[in-house]
């Protein structure tokens, strides 16, 4: 087989900090990156949602096949993987920053944001609204 490559990517948002680390691996006949992330389970955002944003930029570089990741399928084609989360992460930011200029608060937008994500995530009602909070809290200071 061949080499293992590790990925560190770190972002900062104010003092907030993300960091994600994955391997990249060239079994000869397949590169493969695996990761810490979740597929299909509604993502929680722990820290800054544009900070996942840049990240997963970065992460779409990583020249690999499939990906092994830490929760959900086996293996997933590499990067088409990512698109759920980042479509749910862009979706939430602009619905967010929508009702933040339209002078919503917070609690009122728990109940809007993000919502027509709802069927296409396993937890959704477990971890949208902490997403919500956690991402208003960042984006109404932008």
């Amino acid at each position: 087989s061949g080499p293992w490559i590790a990925y560190q990517f770190q972002e900062h948002v104010g003092a907030t900090s993300i960091a994600i680390h994955a391997v990249n691996v060239d079994t000869g006949e397949h590169r493969v990156v695996a990761d810490n992330g979740a597929l299909n389970g509604l993502p929680a955002i722990d820290g800054s949602l544009n900070g996942w944003l840049s990240v997963m930029t970065a992460l779409r570089n990583i020249p690999a096949e499939r990906v092994v990741p830490g929760h959900g399928p086996v293996t997933a084609p590499w990067p088409a993987a990512l698109e759920p989360q980042e479509r749910y992460f862009q979706r939430l930011r602009m619905d967010l920053r929508n009702l933040i200029a339209a002078g919503i608060p917070m609690e009122k937008a728990v109940e809007t944001a993000g919502q027509s994500e709802r069927e296409h995530w396993r937890l959704f009602d477990d971890y949208n609204a902490r997403n919500v909070v956690t991402a208003y809290a960042e984006l109404e200071w932008e």
